[in-house]
């Protein structure tokens, strides 16, 4: 019984290698694939060890009233995520109505010492004194990304209120702080 048992295990080892040998090998990767492969192993740059000031200027204009001018500052690590949330609510014909200024950012150090900027803005402004804008609820809501020259002041959205006159220019500047 031993001979028999000691035979079968041979027997199975001995075919397991034939077979483990049998297999062709796999063919080397063509110069496409190993582009693909090259492509999916890239990772995110590593964030430099930088602080970076975020300033936006948000100007509200409509024709006959000076421009309400709103300033948000934020300060984030390269390659990290800040967030402001302000709301609150203001009485406008006997009803309450939001008003709100939101702001989602990251940035990143690039090349060139510029920085690439991911902006999320939510703007919805108490309306003006006129009719026309108490009716609405005006609001902005924009998703941008920019290269920003460090320290240089850029427009990155100017936009026209369909209903009225009103138009609101947005102005980013990045500083990285060292």
């Amino acid at each position: 019984m031993k001979q028999v048992l000691l035979s079968l295990v041979l027997a199975c080892t001995t075919a397991g290698g034939a077979f483990a040998q049998a297999q062709p090998p796999k063919p080397a990767p063509s110069a496409n694939q190993s582009t693909e492969a090259n492509t999916s192993e890239r990772r995110a740059p590593e964030p430099k060890l930088a602080n970076i000031r975020l300033d936006l200027i948000i100007t509200d204009q409509r024709s006959g009233t000076p421009p309400a001018v709103k300033t948000v500052t934020m300060l984030i690590a390269d390659g990290a995520l800040a967030r402001i949330r302000t709301s609150g609510s203001v009485l406008v014909n006997g009803a309450y109505r939001d008003v709100v200024l939101n702001v989602d950012a990251f940035c990143t150090i690039v090349r060139d010492g510029r920085i690439k900027t991911n902006i999320t803005i939510e703007y919805k402004p108490k309306a003006a004194d006129a009719t026309s804008e108490q009716a609405t609820v005006p609001a902005i809501n924009e998703l941008i990304t920019v290269l920003l020259e460090e320290g240089k002041p850029l427009t990155i959205s100017q936009s026209a209120d369909p209903v009225t006159d009103r138009s609101v220019k947005i102005e980013a500047k990045a500083t990285v702080l060292k």
